[in-house]
């Protein structure tokens, strides 16, 4: 818990700021003011300016992950002393160096409805998974609907604490960060058109690699929904306004034909009844 004098209130460090575990058993403060925090998972450096968490367990070099209550100690020039249940853990955080080279970056498997498809059967030709001098294109027709990546970090120093973001531009607005134990990206249902997946990742000091690797993807429309399923729409429904028209126009001649008919009819009527009035003057 960090006391903050001015606003008058605690920043709180806990396991989803980047501590390896909320329970601390010590702090000791290095030369260079960063917090160095002992718990039962592993060590974390806190710098409380920036608020930047590193954290170490055995892979870096700890003699283990759990430590105690009580056996933590800096010496006066510096050197640091945490103990656990696996000894004594004593180094010059100054003389700490962190991994600076960032690591490649690798799609390692795609799925289709839960089953690994090789990717260079659905990529447009020309397009080669992995070259940096073009994004590859992936296309995909309305039948998959559900699909899914892979990927990992191509470093292996400390391959658990690489870290992930992958992003769906068009679809996610957002990176989504993620772990070693969650190197995938699912996605379903998708509305056609084009999206570009990007995933990126650092090793286990923090090192991103901004570029990663990258995928055009085109989601083809169902027959339906192309533009030639359109256009015949279009014609069907001229057709049908048009044999409309025409049964109306047809229709409205019929009437007129029938209503020519009776006025002709009335018409010898009329005149057969002024012969009928005629004949009987005359007799």
């Amino acid at each position: 818990n960090r006391w903050h004098r001015e606003r008058g209130e605690f920043r709180h460090y806990r396991v989803q700021d980047g501590l390896p575990s909320d329970d601390v058993v010590g702090i000791a403060e290095d030369d260079r003011h960063r917090l160095w925090l002992a718990t039962n998972q592993g060590l974390a450096c806190l710098d409380p300016r920036s608020g930047e968490i590193r954290r170490y367990d055995t892979s870096d070099g700890l003699h283990g992950n759990i430590f105690f209550i009580g056996p933590t100690y800096r010496t006066r020039d510096g050197e640091l002393f945490f103990g656990g249940d696996g000894g004594v853990t004593a180094f010059f955080p100054d003389r700490i160096e962190d991994d600076a080279i960032a690591p490649a970056v690798a799609i390692t498997d795609f799925q289709i409805l839960n089953r690994s498809t090789p990717l260079a059967e659905r990529l447009v030709p020309g397009s080669v998974a992995g070259d940096p001098e073009t994004v590859p294109h992936l296309v995909l027709d309305h039948q998959d609907d559900i699909f899914a990546f892979e990927f990992a970090a191509l470093h292996f120093a400390s391959p658990d604490k690489n870290r992930y973001a992958y992003q769906l531009e068009g679809f996610q607005p957002d990176w989504v960060e993620t772990d070693a134990e969650k190197r995938f990206a699912q996605y379903t249902n998708l509305d056609p058109g084009d999206y570009i997946f990007r995933v990126k990742a650092s090793n286990g000091n923090g090192i991103w690699n901004q570029e990663g690797a990258s995928l055009r993807i085109t989601v083809l429309p169902p027959p339906w929904r192309t533009w030639w399923a359109y256009s015949l729409y279009l014609l069907g429904l001229t057709a049908v306004v048009a044999a409309y028209l025409r049964g109306q126009r047809n229709k409205l001649e019929r009437e007129r034909q029938i209503a020519e008919r009776e006025r002709a009819a009335n018409q010898r009527l009329r005149e057969t009844d002024q012969l009928k009035d005629e004949f009987l003057a005359n007799t």
